[in-house]
């Protein structure tokens, strides 16, 4: 029997035929209502079982002080008073006949109601009887996690994948004055004319969004012009001193980097060794750069056309490096 499970007179609903029976329903050492009675055979005072258990673990007498003392059920006449009782649980508030809440209802219920420690965090308490629906839930949804975190995992290696695979600069380029390294992820070029262009080995064309990144290493020399950007279907590989509508790119010269047939421009601090960001938006036809490692962006300009290819390009003589970034 729980310790906590007393019975008093708040717990009546029909308080009359309570008030009419209490005297005789009333437990001798506690002073409640009688749960599980037991009678002294001698004085037959009638105690809660729980009560006079506990009393007798330190005393071996009546605690009315009789002479014989030795226990018994109570009788019929007991059950019957108590049984007039209609009892309303404080735990679940729901209402019962006395058989019912001692002997079925109030132990399972305290039980569903007792609070236990949460298994996972151990800082939160939770009811008992709510633990396995909750530990089912809590590792439900841990292994949803699991799994789409695994999917991330395998749709982060594809990319990293993809961009080993796929970008990379083309082994047949215009002029043949360069060194491929880092499978094939970065092109070292020796200029030694007015104009030189490189693409990359890769077409894009279908509707969705492109991003890499493009490291700049120009070995501690500033060049008078560099542009890099991507061009159409269309380009005729005029020098882009012309400003083609058929190129979309940045222009780098020894003092800003700015878009093209954009009005504004941005100074770098560093303008031999820098990182790039480019994001080919071909569902809103828009191509955006900005500042690899800051994300700052230098501008976004309008696109035309249906394919496009990557490329970097330097006047004069001089050499550069570009590497493809994730």
């Amino acid at each position: 029997m729980n310790d906590d499970f007393f019975i008093d007179e708040q717990m009546i609903k029909n308080i009359k035929d309570y008030n009419s029976i209490k005297d005789e329903i009333t437990c001798e050492i506690c002073q409640g209502i009688l749960i599980k009675p037991k009678q002294c055979i001698s004085c037959e005072t009638n105690f809660c079982e729980k009560c006079i258990n506990k009393w007798l673990t330190k005393n071996n007498s009546c605690p009315k002080r009789c002479g014989e003392f030795k226990l018994k059920e109570s009788p019929k006449l007991m059950k019957k008073l108590l049984e007039k009782l209609i009892i309303q649980c404080n735990l679940c508030k729901n209402e019962f006949n006395y058989e019912t809440f001692v002997y079925k209802h109030f132990e399972k219920c305290a039980e569903e109601r007792k609070m236990v420690k949460c298994p996972f965090c151990q800082n939160c308490k939770i009811k008992f009887k709510e633990l396995e629906e909750y530990k089912n839930n809590i590792n439900k949804e841990r292994n949803e996690l699991l799994k789409e975190n695994q999917k991330l995992k395998e749709k982060i290696k594809e990319l990293e994948g993809n961009s080993k695979n796929k970008l990379k600069w083309s082994n047949s380029q215009k002029y043949q004055a360069y060194e491929l390294s880092n499978n094939e992820q970065t092109i070292k070029i020796k200029f030694n004319d007015c104009y030189q262009i490189y693409l990359l080995d890769n077409e894009f064309s279908e509707k969705k969004i492109y991003s890499f990144g493009l490291h700049i290493n120009t070995f501690g020399k500033l060049y008078d012009f560099m542009a890099i950007g991507f061009i159409n279907d269309q380009f005729d590989y005029n020098c882009l001193c012309c400003l083609p509508r058929n190129a979309f790119y940045i222009r780098i010269d020894e003092e800003n980097i700015y878009c093209h047939n954009k009005g504004t421009s941005t100074r770098l601090d560093n303008k031999t060794n820098f990182k790039l960001k480019f994001i080919l938006n071909l569902n809103q036809n828009k191509l955006e750069i900005k500042n690899y490692d800051t994300n700052k962006s230098f501008g976004a300009v309008d696109i035309e056309g249906m394919k496009f290819k990557f490329f970097v390009s330097k006047c004069n003589n001089g050499i550069i490096e570009y590497t493809i970034l994730p």
